[in-house]
């Protein structure tokens, strides 16, 4: 981007709660420890005296899973962006749509390529991607040869994935 104008965000539109997730997490753990408390309530050979412990920490598990429960559908999944973020922006419309436009049309080629890959590598549907990633990052040569743009690469991680770039039938 040969800028980073940016402008005030909408201050009013609704962004998931932080809250929600804290408390998701929180729960989650508690459930946790309450699943591995009644596992241990139920081993047979417990003393009356560690039963009673074990007992007295499930009943407080229990308690803490109804609380946080509670306090989980008391909070709103979404709130306000002006109670996040007070001063947010963000990027300006047109650099954001240009970059938006600029990833479709990378990926679109790169999708292209992987189709391209797919006669001569077996794996073109699980790995063309990876492939494709390793081409770009691998050295190589260029040359105009004939009035035609010839791309060299140094061979790749493995003999089938360079066999697929020429284009050889025998991956």
């Amino acid at each position: 981007m040969d800028t980073y104008q940016v402008i005030a965000d909408n201050l009013e539109r609704p962004v998931p709660n932080p809250a929600q997730a804290d408390l998701k997490g929180q729960l989650t753990a508690a459930r946790a420890r309450l699943t591995k408390l009644m596992a241990a309530n139920s081993v047979v050979g417990l003393e009356p005296e560690e039963r009673k412990w074990v007992e007295a920490e499930l009943r407080q598990a229990r308690e803490e899973v109804s609380a946080l429960e509670a306090q989980l559908e008391a909070t709103p999944t979404k709130v306000r962006l002006r109670e996040l973020e007070p001063e947010a922006r963000q990027l300006a419309p047109e650099q954001r749509l240009l970059a938006h436009a600029i990833r479709l049309s990378v990926f679109n080629a790169e999708s292209a390529l992987a189709w391209l890959l797919a006669p001569s590598y077996r794996r073109a549907q699980d790995e063309a991607r990876s492939v494709l990633r390793e081409a770009f990052k691998v050295s190589g040569d260029l040359r105009v040869l004939d009035g035609y743009l010839e791309v060299r690469f140094n061979p790749l991680s493995a003999p089938r994935r360079t066999a697929a770039l020429a284009g050889s039938s025998r991956c």
